[in-house]
């Protein structure tokens, strides 16, 4: 016996596959923005707790609801001890290494494998203004790099000290006179 389909029936059938194609698509979503979730437990790396989907930690700093800086000393605090720990941003997983021998050994000793690792995709080759060591990558770093390191010795830092202070202090009785002239 054949089913037959009488114009009755269309409007609850297409309003069925609406339905049905809309929860795929929002399972489908969801599973995409929160499959990478795992990738700390798998790892067994100590990581916070209950990222938003899309989002990642994030999301109060995103939304504006927390400071970024503030968002990263909440994470330090929640981790005191671990030598480092897990997040995400967005989808992304990132380790946020805290002990400073760890730090030394990936900045100096395992720096090939992580340089150009947070590369912008946009060109500054005509802007000046954001032509600078953070923003450089690859030969054009090394370059810049290889001339500016002997300026920051110890021996040349050390001699800087006093200067800093001096600078430091005159920002504290300007900004402490703007604070007095504007009460």
């Amino acid at each position: 016996m054949a089913i037959e389909w009488s114009a009755a029936y269309w409007p609850a059938a297409v309003i069925q596959v609406s339905v049905a194609v809309a929860a795929v698509t929002v399972l489908l979503g969801y599973a995409y923005s929160t499959y990478h979730y795992g990738k700390w437990n798998r790892l067994g790396v100590p990581h916070a707790d209950r990222p938003t989907p899309l989002l990642g930690h994030l999301a109060d700093t995103i939304m504006g609801r927390m400071a970024l800086i503030n968002l990263v000393h909440a994470f330090y605090g929640q981790f005191d001890g671990c030598r480092y720990f897990g997040i995400y941003e967005a989808r992304k997983p990132l380790l946020v290494l805290r002990d400073p021998e760890l730090v030394h050994s990936t900045l100096v000793g395992d720096f090939t494998h992580f340089y150009d690792r947070n590369a912008n995709k946009v060109s500054f080759k005509h802007d000046k203004l954001f032509d600078h060591l953070a923003n450089l990558r690859g030969e054009q770093w090394k370059a810049v790099r290889a001339k500016l390191s002997p300026t920051f010795s110890s021996a040349k830092l050390k001699s800087m000290v006093g200067d800093m202070n001096e600078c430091t202090e005159r920002l504290i009785e300007n900004l402490n006179g703007q604070i007095t002239r504007n009460i």
